[in-house]
């Protein structure tokens, strides 16, 4: 039983210090991925799901310029 909760304990310790590199991982799929026009209108349906404004912080203007999206969304600030 002890060893099992030692490997939980770091399980969740290699997560947390994995974090910002799987982050970073995603952003950069997710960069590649809607470098298309035709990739970035498939994401609006996700984008009203979760009430956000393109895939990454790089591709926010894109997609406000090709008017993916509208009022409020496209104001949004994003603080982190």
């Amino acid at each position: 039983m002890f060893v099992f909760i030692v490997l939980i304990i770091a399980s969740q310790l290699l997560a947390i210090a994995g974090r910002k590199s799987f982050e970073r991982s995603l952003e950069e799929v997710l960069n590649e991925k809607y470098n298309s026009s035709g990739a970035r209108l498939n994401f609006t349906d996700f984008e009203h799901a979760f009430n956000c404004c393109g895939a990454t912080r790089q591709l926010k203007p894109v997609f406000i310029k090709e008017d993916l999206c509208k009022g409020e969304l496209a104001k949004q600030v994003r603080h982190t």
